[in-house]
Order: C-alpha cells, then sequence, then structure tokens
C-alpha cells in the first residue's frame, strides 16, 4: 500500500501485500487496491487485516483469496461492509466460507450501493449460501455482478438466488459455473428471468443441466429482452435441447453471446440451429465445440476476428479449418452475415 497507510510488514497480509508489489500497481489514479493470495497464519491475523479494512483501508478493490477466511471473519468482514463509502469490488474467492459466511456477507450488503462486484468462488456455500445471497438481492441496490462459481449450490439455491433475481434491477453479471442446478433449479433461474429486464449475463457452464433445462431456458429467451450472454457449455442438453434453442433463437433480438460447447450436440440438433440463425441477425459469437457429430471440432466465433479489416480472408481461413459438413458451414456463414452486419455472405 502506498506510504503512510499504517500497514503493518510484519503482519501476513503486510508480507503478502509486499509480494504483490513488483506485479501489481497498488495505485491508479485515485483507485487503490490490495490483493492477497495468501494463507493467513492464524485467524487473528486475519481479523486484525479486516479491522485495518474497517478503519484505514479507502481503496476500491479489495481481494482476499485462498486466505483461509472463515465464516467468523466474513462476519467481520460484514461490520465493515456496513460502513463501507468506498469498496466497489470484493473478491473473496478459495477461503472457507459456508453459508453461514455467505448469511453474514448479506446482512452487511443489505441496503450498501456501494460495491458493484462480489465474488465468492470456491466456497462450500451450498444451498443455503444461495439462499442468503438470493435475499440479499432483493434488497440490495447497487451490486452488479456477483460470482459463484463451484459454491455447491443447488436446486434449492437456484431457486432462492431465483427468487432474489426477480426484485433486484441492478444485477447484470450471475455466474453459477460449475455448481448443481440441474434441471430444476435452471427452469427455476429461466423462469424468474423470462421477463426479466436487467440482468445481462448468465453463465451456467457445467450444472449437469439436460434437455428440460435447455428447453426452459429457450422458452425464457424467447421473451427475455435483455440477456446478451448465455453460457451452457458443459451441460448434456443433446437433441432436443438443441432444436429448442434453435427455435427460439428467430424470436430473440438481443443475444449476442451463445457458448454450447460440449452440450452433445447432434447433427438433427444442428440442423436446427441453423435454421434458427437463419431469421436471427443479432447472435455475434457462437461457440461450439465437440458435437456429436465424428469428433468434429468447430472453430469459435470470436468478436475480436471483425476488428481485422481483412474480414474476407479471415473468411476463407475459417471456412477451411473443419471438415465439410453441410450443417456446421451453413451456421459459419451465418455466423460471418451476423459479424459482418452484412446481407450476404461470401459464395
Amino acid at each position: 500500500m502506498p506510504k503512510g497507510s499504517g500497514l503493518d510488514r510484519r503482519t501476513w497480509y503486510g508480507r503478502a501485500n509486499d509480494a504483490i508489489t513488483n506485479d501489481w500497481a497498488l495505485t491508479s489514479g485515485k483507485q487503490e487496491m490490495y490483493i492477497c493470495d495468501q494463507p493467513a497464519e492464524s485467524m487473528m491475523e486475519v481479523r486484525e487485516f479486516i479491522t485495518w479494512i474497517r478503519f484505514t483501508f479507502k481503496g476500491q478493490l479489495l481481494s482476499i483469496r485462498n486466505s483461509e477466511m472463515d465464516d467468523e471473519a466474513a462476519e467481520a468482514m460484514s461490520e465493515a461492509l456496513v460502513e463501507n463509502q468506498f469498496l466497489q469490488t470484493l473478491n473473496l474467492a478459495t477461503n472457507h466460507l459456508t453459508a453461514e459466511g455467505a448469511r453474514h456477507l448479506a446482512d452487511g450488503l443489505r441496503t450498501d450501493e456501494i460495491l458493484l462486484d462480489l465474488t465468492l468462488n470456491n466456497n462450500k456455500l451450498g444451498d443455503d449460501g444461495g439462499c442468503h445471497l438470493g435475499k440479499l438481492l432483493k434488497t440490495n441496490t447497487g451490486l452488479q455482478r456477483l460470482n459463484l462459481w463451484n459454491c455447491k449450490i443447488a436446486e434449492a439455491g437456484a431457486k432462492g438466488l431465483a427468487e432474489g433475481l426477480s426484485q433486484n434491477t441492478t444485477l447484470e453479471v450471475l455466474d453459477l459455473s460449475l455448481n448443481m442446478c440441474g434441471n430444476g433449479g435452471a427452469s427455476i433461474l429461466a423462469q424468474a428471468l423470462a421477463s426479466h429486464t436487467f440482468l445481462k449475463t448468465m453463465l451456467l457452464w457445467d450444472n449437469a443441466i439436460g434437455e428440460d433445462g435447455a428447453k426452459a431456458w429457450a422458452d425464457a429467451l424467447s421473451k427475455n429482452m435483455s440477456l446478451v450472454e448465455l453460457n451452457f457449455g458443459g451441460n448434456l442438453i443433446g437433441e432436443a435441447g438443441g432444436e429448442a434453442l434453435g427455435q427460439c433463437l428467430p424470436k430473440n433480438k438481443t443475444l449476442h453471446r451463445l457458448h454450447l460447447n460440449n452440450c452433445e450436440l447432434t447433427e438433427i440438433a444442428l440442423r436446427h440451429l441453423l435454421k434458427g440463425l437463419q431469421d436471427n441477425t443479432s447472435l455475434k459469437e457462437f461457440q461450439l465445440e465437440d458435437v456429436a457429430i465424428d469428433d468434429i471440432q468447430v472453430v469459435k466465433f470470436k468478436d475480436e476476428w471483425g476488428k481485422d479489416s481483412g474480414k474476407y480472408e479471415l473468411w476463407e481461413k475459417l471456412h477451411d479449418s473443419t471438415p465439410k459438413h453441410e450443417s456446421l458451414d451453413g451456421i459459419k456463414k451465418l455466423m460471418f452475415r451476423n459479424y459482418a452486419g452484412r446481407a450476404a455472405v461470401p459464395s
């Protein structure tokens, strides 16, 4: 931290901060940050550190990852957050937080309007933790991004989050990747977002979602007019799921990025996606990998490709990158059309 901050270099967090100094700018204009990704030697040090945060730290970014922070420390952090006037980004990934810790943090942020980004990835929050955070979403009017990657959240936790989303008007990004929402949780979230007009990005990668969950999301996408990105990768939605998503594409005008990597899509599913894309010009990035057709690897459609003026040269490279296949070839052509903003594509 800058000189005069009062950070004791003899403590765990002081040493961790020193170790990062060479790699991170600790100040960027007026935006101060503190990053610690080393285990604490004792919980006493963690609590002392949180006291320092509460009374001294006035930065906008705070990251305490892999530091063995427990629920008791989360309670102390909650008390600090009640008085928050500066902190906008808080990362507490890979600690020892459970549902109780989530409850404490939710209590501290219940009426907070300053914190914009909360990351609790890789903590064992479980369904109860998801429900506590759902209650937070009902009253919080500042949070824009909530990252809950690998937090042991299943259907009940997804339901709690969905209930919170239905009353929330500020959250734009929800990352639930690597959880266990299943068809039930995915369907509940889809129902909540069918008429929701604020969430922009939903990440549901690898959530044990099958055909029924995909169908529920297809129905939601037919009605939702705010979602820009949906990551459904790693869920075995199969033929029926791919068919349902293909059928919703002509109705949706806002989705720009759709990721269906490793979803066991069949030839019939790809044909439905191709048909849906013919009347969809909003989708700009469509990721397909490991489709169930002779191990064909489909290239990713990346936004950044369009930044190169040589669109046609890039198209030729894209066109030759996979074996000839009618559905895949058609999908690639339509994605080129969408990104290039043209009515026609190279022959």
